[in-house]
């Protein structure tokens, strides 16, 4: 009868988990009462905001490579929370270009039949 194969996964050490080496110093804390929580989410200008507000649908920003995924995620966020009208139904794209940048574009979705 042949031997069970042991598994990959059983053989990887476990790393030791981090813990925080500070501890909260309890005479900074305060207690506050009849708070009242804010009513909605405050919106802090992103820092891209400039170059996403000059986009129209098909154009492009140019990055470094590596910038290119941040960059496309923020866009997809700010249309997804109709941020920039103009680029309202647009999704963000990247692609990296043969000199060695990068592009992000805003590319209108297609219409399904």
């Amino acid at each position: 009868m042949a031997q069970p194969q042991a598994s990959v996964f059983n053989l990887a050490p476990r790393r030791p988990k981090v813990r925080n080496k500070e501890d909260v110093d309890p005479d900074l804390l305060t207690v506050e009462h009849n708070f009242k929580p804010p009513a909605h989410r405050v919106f802090v200008g992103s820092k891209y905001a400039e170059k996403f507000g000059a986009l129209k649908p098909m154009s492009a920003i140019r990055c470094e490579k590596a910038e290119a995924g941040p960059i496309s995620i923020a866009l997809n966020a700010a249309i997804k929370l109709d941020r920039y009208p103009a680029i309202a139904g647009c999704k963000a794209r990247h692609c990296t270009m043969p000199d060695g940048s990068a592009r992000v574009w805003a590319e209108p979705v297609k219409a399904t039949a």
